[in-house]
């Protein structure tokens, strides 16, 4: 009888804080790198977990060329998934890619055969919100991105917004600046009686306005042992942005809530060390009411929580097949990226803003100012002239269960569409996988506005497509 080989895999984690540019922070907590090894049939991978916010797509091929060259692995089986921590570094791409593959070595060390299994915890709206609020009436949607102003209620999973809203109409207060983390910096707005416009439109209003799209509830780990039951590591995904620490009230970097997220799953799995994967979160905010480490510890420690619950009724199987697919798609880039790439007019979008907002009379035209200049500063940086982008889509199968990476920052709504084609199996979709441009929305939700439909560079199209590739994609490589 021919003996069936078993795919090896293996685990490491190494501190990454010193391959980045500090600049005038401090640190708060280390960042930090998890590789997973993995030796199939098909030949060996990596799959990467990094506290970032992502990487551009020339700065992604940097460090992957490096570790490609130091690891004998081809850079096309190199998988990285960004934690999209807003209080992270710049990373220095050599120095990056030299403890990469310090860690890659130590994970290829230590892979061993191993036996699987899945656990899913549905938690509900207790830990997560979609940011956006849609008001209609000509307004359209806004996106509540900071926590001032907000009640939050977490027993019950709510957040209030509409002081924030009312903040925006009345006094004319950019809620999506960063000036409105603190209010010393508010600008001096002079009392004056509402305009007609105004009045009206806070009438149509409801006083309270509630956070109540969908969020994607779904905290999924993936396990690996040793047949004879010792911890080699594992994978974690849930869906949200890790914002609640703000380097820029505190003036130190962090991991944020996947930190003490990951950290707590490996105490109590004897150091094992465990992946972050942010699933789908583009619109996808954390429920928390303050920006406090207390607050950042709760979120991660309570999904922790959550998961290890499940330890003990773990069902494992032999990890036999693994497969590795890499496919590359090609997508229309806006018009607007293609007609001002490299003279965004940022500076004069901003001034008009701010002329309307001191007048304060009209607040659709106020809405419709503030969406163009988060528009134009949410591409200025990009630069891209040409028609198109190519963007890269992963699949690695674990028996009959699959970790699904897809590229920037998709809304939650994308990837639950593609869990919704590809049930019954067992499927992790991961976003801020390899690169990270910007957003990629609902079909349609540019003329809606809000700070995740306007910064993005694709037509309009891409999220709809996405959705198509990666459920192709498992039908493909899971189901034959």
């Amino acid at each position: 009888m021919t003996r069936i080989q078993r795919a090896k895999v293996g685990f490491s984690k190494i501190q990454v804080t010193e391959a980045g540019r500090l600049g005038s922070f401090g640190v708060h907590d280390d960042l930090h790198a998890r590789v997973m090894h993995v030796e199939a049939g098909d030949g060996p991978a990596l799959i990467i977990s990094l506290d970032h916010m992502g990487l551009l797509p020339a700065q992604s091929a940097a460090v992957k060329s490096r570790l490609a060259r130091s690891c004998a692995i081809p850079a096309g089986r190199i998988v990285m998934f960004y934690s999209h921590t807003h209080s992270g570094v710049e990373f220095r791409a050599g120095a990056l890619a030299a403890l990469l593959a310090r860690a890659a070595a130590q994970a290829r060390e230590r892979a061993r055969p191993a036996d699987i299994a899945y656990a899913k915890v549905d938690v509900g709206h207790r830990y997560s919100v979609n940011r956006r609020a849609d008001l209609g009436h000509d307004l359209g949607a806004v996106s509540i991105i900071f926590n001032r102003n907000v009640a939050v209620d977490l027993k019950e999973g709510t957040e209030e917004v509409g002081a924030q809203i009312r903040d925006f109409i009345t006094r004319g207060i950019n809620i999506w600046g960063t000036d409105y983390l603190q209010p010393d910096k508010d600008p001096d707005r002079p009392a004056r009686p509402l305009s007609r416009r105004q009045a009206d439109l806070l009438n149509v209003l409801p006083r309270k306005i509630y956070l109540d799209g969908p969020v994607d509830s779904d905290l999924e780990w993936l396990a690996f042992r040793t047949p004879r039951g010792r911890w080699l590591g594992s994978i974690v995904r849930f869906s949200a942005h890790a914002v609640i620490w703000r380097k820029a009230i505190t003036r130190l970097i962090s991991a944020d809530y996947p930190g003490p997220l990951c950290s707590h799953i490996e105490e109590a799995t004897n150091g094992a060390p465990a992946l972050f994967v942010n699933g789908p979160c583009g619109n996808i905010k954390p429920l928390y009411p303050e920006n406090t480490e207390e607050q950042m510890n709760r979120v991660g420690s309570s999904l922790a929580r959550r998961l290890l619950r499940r330890r003990s009724r773990l069902a494992w199987h032999p990890l036999g097949r693994v497969a590795f697919v890499k496919c590359k798609e090609r997508f229309h880039v806006h018009q607007d990226v293609k007609d001002y790439a490299g003279r965004w007019p940022v500076q004069q979008a901003s001034q008009r803003f701010h002329r309307l907002a001191r007048r304060g009379d009209n607040p659709l035209a106020m809405k419709r100012a503030l969406d163009w200049s988060l528009r134009c500063w949410g591409n200025a940086d990009i630069g891209w002239r040409r028609p198109t982008i190519s963007l890269p889509f992963h699949l690695i199968a674990f028996n009959d269960a699959a970790l699904l990476g897809l590229p920037t920052e998709v809304w939650c709504e994308i990837g639950m569409a593609v869990k919704a084609r590809t049930r019954p199996n067992p499927i992790i979709v991961g976003s801020l996988c390899d690169v990270c441009t910007n957003y990629v929305p609902l079909p349609g939700a540019l003329s809606a506005g809000g700070y995740e439909a306007v910064n993005s560079m694709l037509d309009e199209s891409a999220g709809g497509r996405f959705a198509d590739i990666a459920a192709a994609l498992v039908e493909d490589n899971l189901y034959r």
